[in-house]
C-alpha cells in the first residue's frame, strides 16, 4: 500500500525535488491541497494514510542522516472537516426496529449456517473488517 502511495500521490507532487529540500511548509500545502481525481475533497482516511507513509518515509530518512530533521514534525495529523463528519452521520444509521425485524424474518429463508452469520452481523455490531475475518470452525 505504501508503494501504491508513493506512485499516486507523493511523486507526482513532489517529482525530482530532493528530500532534504523539503521543507514542513512545503508539506503543509501538499495535503492542504490533496482532492480526488474528480476534484472533490479527499477522505480524511486516506488523507492519514498519505499522512503516515510520508511520516514514515522522512522518519527513515532522518535516522540515515539523509536529512537533518524531520520536517513533518511540523505538520499537523489530517482530522475530519465539518462536512465529512455531517456526511458520516448521515451514512451511519443502524436499522430502525421494523427493519431489523424484517431482516430477521428473511433470514429463516436462508440456510442454517449463513442465518447464523447474519444474525451475528445484525446483532453483534461488529465492524466490516472484524465480519470479514470470519471463519468457520469445521
Amino acid at each position: 500500500m505504501t508503494n501504491n502511495i508513493f506512485k499516486i500521490y507523493i511523486q507526482p507532487a513532489f517529482g525530482d525535488t530532493r528530500i532534504d529540500r523539503i521543507k514542513p511548509l512545503h508539506l503543509v500545502n501538499f495535503f492542504a491541497e490533496l482532492k480526488r481525481k474528480d476534484g472533490k475533497p479527499m477522505a480524511t482516511n486516506t488523507k492519514n494514510n498519505i499522512y503516515k507513509a510520508m511520516k514514515s518515509l522522512f522518519d527513515s530518512a532522518a535516522k540515515w542522516k539523509l536529512i537533518a530533521s524531520n520536517p513533518m514534525e511540523g505538520v499537523d495529523r489530517p482530522t475530519v472537516g465539518k462536512q465529512e463528519k455531517r456526511q458520516m452521520k448521515q451514512r451511519k444509521k443502524a436499522y430502525t426496529r421494523a427493519e431489523s425485524q424484517a431482516v430477521i424474518i428473511a433470514l429463516y429463508d436462508l440456510p442454517e449456517r449463513w442465518r447464523l452469520y447474519y444474525l451475528g452481523v445484525l446483532l453483534g455490531g461488529f465492524r466490516r473488517g472484524e465480519i470479514l475475518a470470519v471463519e468457520w470452525g469445521l
